[in-house]
């Protein structure tokens, strides 16, 4: 049978002291990078348009600056933007957006 002396069980307390000690201070540093979506392509106009974006865009806002509601078209999807509204929105990649207005618009691309 084996003999557990005092030095013995100092040495497993000190072991386990330092591993709890260890975790208890244990710090990690993560760092997380979310993507940016930087505003391109401001363009604006009153009249009906379709834009083709120079690289694909992962968002879109436009301002209706006049008295009437406009609609835009990206991909299959047609929104309504009610007078003085601004819309701004997240989408799947695209590249080509259809504005049918007759009034004062302001947008741009996120991407």
């Amino acid at each position: 049978m084996a003999q557990v002396t005092l030095e013995t069980l100092y040495t497993l307390w000190k072991n386990v002291s330092d591993w709890v000690t260890g975790v208890a201070n244990f710090s990690p540093k993560v760092t997380v990078v979310l993507p940016t979506k930087n505003a391109k392509e401001p363009f604006s106009g009153s009249q009906d348009t379709t834009h083709t974006f120079s690289t694909p865009m992962t968002g879109f806002c436009i301002s209706n600056d006049g008295d009437q509601d406009l609609t835009f078209t990206i991909g299959t999807d047609t929104f309504t933007v009610k007078a003085g509204e601004v819309f701004s929105e997240d989408f799947e990649e695209f590249t080509e957006v259809t504005i049918t207005t007759t009034v004062p618009f302001r947008a741009y691309g996120r991407g």
